[in-house]
């Protein structure tokens, strides 16, 4: 081999190598840049999951926190009403001994005596056959007042009713019917305990809330 042909050789063994070394370098080039690529993909997918993470945890702590909210409210408002029932229950345990004091106080009036009547015959009439009524009033009552009952018993058309007074009863009557009893005596009426102790309960809260109404118009009027 001459030495023109030898140099030859090594000007093409030598652009060889180059062409090797550059296509070496552009593969290198090009797998770091698909390594960077992926590596912000991962750590932009990362952050995502992150942040996805973040907002369900903060969602949680959120509806955890409404929840604890929601329950303490519930057994506060409930410790409330125990409260309040408790007071009112007190309140009627201490004002059910007046309340037949207070019926019978109400007896003595003639006008709320009258109503009482005429209230009790209404009953009568409306749940009793009306033949054969026998009404017992107290003892102590005016004169007049068994005559006032026969007026007021043929107004509803029973006409053949008896009227007794009796010591047994103190106010109030009694109305009896073929072996049925309408009796509109306190201690009957006070028997409907229930009955009895729902009405004084609303009234307790109506006087309540009026009370509160006044008191809150005089500070209004005092700002």
């Amino acid at each position: 081999m001459s030495q023109a042909d030898a140099n030859l050789a090594e000007t093409q063994a030598q652009a060889l190598i180059d062409a090797i070394d550059s296509r070496k370098q552009d593969e290198c080039e090009r797998i770091l840049n698909e390594a960077r690529k992926e590596a912000r993909g991962i750590t932009q997918q990362a952050y995502r999951s992150a942040r996805q993470r973040f907002h369900e945890a903060a969602e949680e702590l959120r509806r955890d926190r409404a929840k604890r909210m929601d329950q303490a409210k519930a057994q506060r408002d409930t410790e409330q009403r125990q409260r309040h029932q408790a007071a009112l229950s007190n309140i009627v345990e201490t004002a059910w001994p007046k309340l037949t004091d207070a019926l019978k106080a109400r007896w003595q009036s003639a006008e709320d005596r009258e109503t009482w009547a005429k209230g009790a015959l209404d009953s009568a009439a409306f749940r009793l056959q009306r033949k054969g009524w026998r009404v017992v009033y107290p003892a102590d009552s005016d004169s007049d007042f068994g005559d006032k009952l026969k007026s007021w018993l043929g107004e509803k058309n029973v006409d053949d009713a008896a009227t007794e007074a009796s010591e047994e009863i103190d106010a109030g009557l009694r109305v009896e019917a073929d072996g049925a009893v309408l009796d509109a005596t306190p201690k009957a009426l006070l028997a409907q305990t229930g009955r009895v102790q729902a009405a004084l309960i609303a009234e307790i809260e109506q006087l309540a809330a009026t009370q509160e109404s006044e008191n809150t118009d005089e500070e209004a009027s005092h700002g």
